[in-house]
């Protein structure tokens, strides 16, 4: 399966340059700016993954077609174009904001801005709790559902664990019922936009991974 991330840096009055990265892995770039002030990255990424060609006329190859040129067409036309940083974040803001605000949950939390998260997960203890930290972690999971689960494919389980092009379970793969309980569990049954699971059509696939 063929996939691909492009990025795209805005530096007012900076010097943006990029240097590959000449490595046996994939293609890959370092980005470095200097003398800017601030810095605001674009980045877009697809793979070649059809849901379309999962049949007998494709093999069951779930292969489409190239990602690139699409990809080149959306990163141009979000980075440089008439959109401001500013804009693009409330607009970002809105969306996200039209899925969540549909549900809210309480745990009686006092926002504790002071300290860095790192520190708030280092000192909880189980037998006591921190009410913050369980709020900000429920609202995390979300914000990360709602981003990644827009469309035609569920999230999947890769994560942290995910750390090479391979992994022992097969990293193209979506395990259909286990993964798909476990990250729609804090969504709220009204988030039907973030949602996307077929069930016949997974359980007639996983019917013939088994076979």
């Amino acid at each position: 399966m063929l996939y691909e991330i492009l990025a795209h840096v805005e530096a007012p009055g900076g010097i943006v340059s990029c240097t590959p990265i000449n490595a046996s892995g994939p293609p890959n770039a370092t980005l470095t700016v200097t003398g800017a002030s601030e810095a605001w990255l674009t980045w877009v990424g697809d793979t070649d993954y059809s849901m379309e060609a999962g049949n007998a006329a494709s093999n069951f190859s779930f292969q489409g077609t190239d990602p690139h040129n699409n990809l080149v067409t959306l990163l141009y036309s979000t980075a440089i174009g008439s959109k401001s940083y500013t804009s693009i974040v409330d607009e970002h803001i809105a969306d996200y904001s039209s899925l969540v605000n549909k549900f809210s949950l309480s745990l009686g939390q006092t926002p504790d801005f002071k300290t860095p998260t790192d520190k708030l997960v280092l000192s909880y203890h189980t037998s006591i709790g921190n009410p913050y930290l369980e709020w900000l972690l429920f609202n995390f999971g979300r914000y990360l559902l709602v981003c990644s689960a827009r469309g035609t494919l569920p999230a999947n389980l890769q994560g942290k664990w995910a750390d090479g092009l391979v992994n022992a379970w097969g990293s193209g793969k979506i395990i259909i019922y286990f993964m798909n309980s476990i990250n729609n569990a804090p969504l709220p049954a009204d988030y039907r936009e973030c949602i996307c699971f077929r069930h016949t059509l997974s359980a007639e696939f996983a019917a013939r991974l088994e076979r």
